[in-house]
């Protein structure tokens, strides 16, 4: 017995594996040693022990915070040994709400004065809650009204006058103190799962860092910044970011990408927190280079009450080569859908019911400015879909195939500003209020393009385009002026622009009617607007997906057919079976008949491996295959020598790796369990002391993932 634990011990020393350290506020105690920490029975527990023991945890290892548990202080980051393939993570364990790091103390023996309410205090709280809703904020103590707090700097006090002038003793009051919530100046760190709150500066703060991941996290009631990176090559993804005063992103440097989160509330409550911000917004991206924004949803977004607009996404001047694509921004009550003043592509966004223009380019200071805006989506956008304005004259513009439609500006659904050197306006559909203009431009009649667009805003007469020097042009005008312009005027008849469908009908005036721009297209010629016409198309099936154990690796084949508009499929594996990642993709063949793809995954995880295929169409449209399960492990068999045996067997396994829950049982001929061996994960050969069980006839039996092997051997 001795000697098979020492073979299990060696084992276990010669696999060394990553390291799990466990937090908790309920059942933590930092006087733990760091073995003890990674139990999640006997967890750390405060924030400063983690600080400070940061730069011990090694590549690859993890640190966990307890759900349903609050840190009421910082987390603080100076350094760490992560690696590009071996990353720290940063997550949740146990079950319950997501882990919180909130910026908030709580205040609890409050002074009664007058109508008000006091404790003191030496720093000043941005926010004050009760039971978790916010208080408003006024700038003296004589303007106290119920719900609301005033900071009195000269006696360090707060004074809290609550609804129906109630005592404070009975809620959970709360102030915010902390001016960050997360900061880090490391690389190679992954947040995935917590919620940060209640800050009275910056929520995660990431300062020097690079080849970050931020995901699934919640950051709310933060003052400045929700979340804010100082460098490039981060990543933001999957976020709720919800009441930030200022900035709900913000992004310096370059090669950063933010996608998929959703940002609400912004600026909402204490809009005068942060009066010297200027632009605050949903996104906002600052001296970045080849940077994307895509697939967030952003809104409502509030003014910050300085006077300054808040853009849903906002690309500042100094940036450049910025995509920005796949968003739906709504609702902005002081400020544009999308702010725009670099040069990159905007397309594929859905902005409506925005205060400014649904996109705003302004020029830029920095460098000649070039803007690609294509197959968005514009409606109910008070000054206008698009609006260019700036001082510099070095702007080129290219604004085909979007839809915009009765946006409220007169001066026109597009308006141009007379400092633009070209503009190209081609395949869109121009759908104005009954009272406005289809099209305003200043300045650029030489070098403005207008083509196969369709214009429509309820009159019977010629649609309008206004030019320099306040002159207007009726569409037949604008042609007989020589203008190579083939535009119509026509209801484009969509599916139901009431609902926001802005799908074309079959007998569209649209459909074959456009130029081509670069994009496939159905029929004869591509059809105008942000929409193309699928013509009897049916939906994609995948017919057969199988993955086998091919050694260390997996190989994985899939069939489909009617894949018509599939531009290509990405292979998603996954651990758990529900947080997939992208490891390869494939080309799709875009035919209707059977295709067959095969890929090969060289890296793969122990244990189980999930799978799925998605296929992404050319509209971004998305289809899954099933998921299913290759095992990394090869199917088990063992041998028994000496058999009959008399004091020691040997128990010799075939497979070169064996799940985690592996189990040797020995039991005799009445099925009764003699002993039970743990079978470590790369064990080969093992050896068991049969020497004190009686003779007779017993059985060897290996057990794994609901598999069971046996063997039969005799006892002398």
């Amino acid at each position: 017995m001795k000697s098979l634990f020492l073979i299990l011990a060696l084992l276990i020393v010669g696999s060394a594996h990553a390291a799990n350290y466990y937090f908790s506020t309920s059942i933590g105690d930092d006087s733990r040693t760091a073995i003890q920490a990674q139990n999640p029975s006997t967890p750390w527990k405060t924030l400063k022990k983690l600080n400070a023991f940061f730069t011990n945890i090694q590549p690859g290892d993890s640190v966990l915070f307890k759900r349903g548990d609050v840190w009421r202080e910082s987390l603080t980051i100076i350094g760490s040994l992560a690696k590009k393939d071996k990353q720290i993570i940063l997550s949740a364990y146990g079950i319950g709400n997501k882990p919180v790091i909130s910026g908030a103390d709580k205040f609890n023996n409050w002074t009664k004065e007058g109508m008000y309410y006091y404790m003191p205090s030496l720093n000043r709280p941005k926010y004050v809650f009760t039971d978790n809703i916010p208080l408003v904020s006024t700038i003296t103590k004589a303007a106290l009204s119920p719900g609301s707090f005033y900071w009195d700097g000269i006696n360090s006090r707060i004074y809290i006058r609550l609804k129906n002038d109630a005592n404070p003793s009975s809620y959970n009051i709360e102030a915010s103190l902390r001016n960050y919530g997360i900061q880090s100046s490391s690389n190679h760190l992954i947040f995935d799962g917590l919620q940060v709150e209640k800050i009275n500066d910056k929520g995660i703060h990431l300062i020097n860092g690079r080849y970050n991941i931020i995901k699934n996290c919640t950051v709310k009631y933060v003052c400045s910044y929700g979340i804010y990176l100082q460098l490039g090559n981060n990543t933001v993804t999957g976020n709720l970011v919800d009441n930030v005063s200022g900035h709900a992103i913000e992004a310096y440097n370059n090669h950063n990408e933010i996608n998929g989160n959703t940002i609400i509330n912004t600026g909402k409550f204490f809009k005068s927190a942060t009066p010297s911000m200027l632009y605050p917004a949903g996104i906002t991206l600052s001296i970045s280079d080849s940077s994307n924004v895509h697939d967030n949803i952003i809104g409502p977004t509030y003014g910050n009450g300085s006077g300054s607009m808040t853009h849903g996404i906002y690309i500042a001047d100094n940036s450049t080569n910025i995509n920005v694509y796949g968003n739906t921004v709504f609702d902005n009550t002081s400020g544009d859908g999308i702010k725009f003043a670099t040069n990159g592509n905007i397309y594929g966004n859905i902005c409506y019911n925005n205060s400014g223009a649904g996109i705003g380019v302004h020029d830029n200071t920095h460098h000649p400015l070039n803007v690609n805006i294509y197959r968005n989506i514009c409606y109910n956008n008070l000054l206008g879909a698009i609006n260019q304005y700036g001082k510099i004259a070095d702007v080129n513009l290219k604004i085909y195939n979007n839809t915009f439609y009765k946006n409220g500006s007169q001066r026109g659904e597009i308006f141009i500003g007379n400092n633009v050197n070209s503009a190209i306006i081609k395949n869109n559909i121009i759908y104005a209020n009954e009272n406005s203009n289809v099209l305003t431009a200043y300045g650029i009649q030489d070098n403005l393009q207008l083509a196969n667009n369709i214009y429509f805003n309820n009159h019977s007469y010629d649609s309008r385009v206004i030019m320099s020097g306040g002159r207007r042009f009726t569409l037949s005008q604008w042609k007989a002026l020589s203008f190579n312009d083939n535009s119509i005027i026509a209801d484009p008849l969509f599916v139901d622009e009431k609902t926001g469908k802005f799908q074309l009908q079959i007998l569209s005036p649209a459909v074959d009617a456009g130029t081509y721009m670069g994009f496939s297209f159905n029929g004869t010629a591509p059809d105008i607007g942000a929409f193309e016409l699928q013509f009897l198309t049916l939906p994609l099936k995948f017919l057969h997906f199988e993955g086998k154990n091919a050694g260390k690796n997996v190989f994985l084949m899939w069939e489909t057919a009617n894949e018509v508009n599939v531009s290509y499929f990405e292979v998603l594996r996954s651990s758990d079976g529900h947080y997939f990642e992208e490891i390869g993709r494939k080309t799709a063949n875009n035919k209707s008949t059977l295709s067959t793809y095969s890929f090969s995954d060289d890296n793969t995880l122990y244990r189980k491996n999930y799978y799925r295929i998605k296929a992404v169409e050319k509209d971004g449209k998305t289809t899954y295959s099933k998921i299913i399960i290759v095992s990394f492990f090869e199917a088990a068999n063992f041998q028994l020598s000496p058999n009959p045996v008399t004091d020691k067997i040997t128990v010799a396994l075939s497979a070169s790796q064996l799940p985690q829950n592996a189990t040797l049982y020995i039991r005799n001929i009445s099925g009764i369990v003699i002993k039970k061996i743990p079978v470590s994960l790369f064990t080969e050969k093992m050896q068991v002391d049969v020497s004190k069980i009686s003779s007779g006839t017993y059985f060897a039996s290996l057990i794994y993932e609901g598999t069971t092997i046996n063997k039969k051997f005799v006892k002398q």
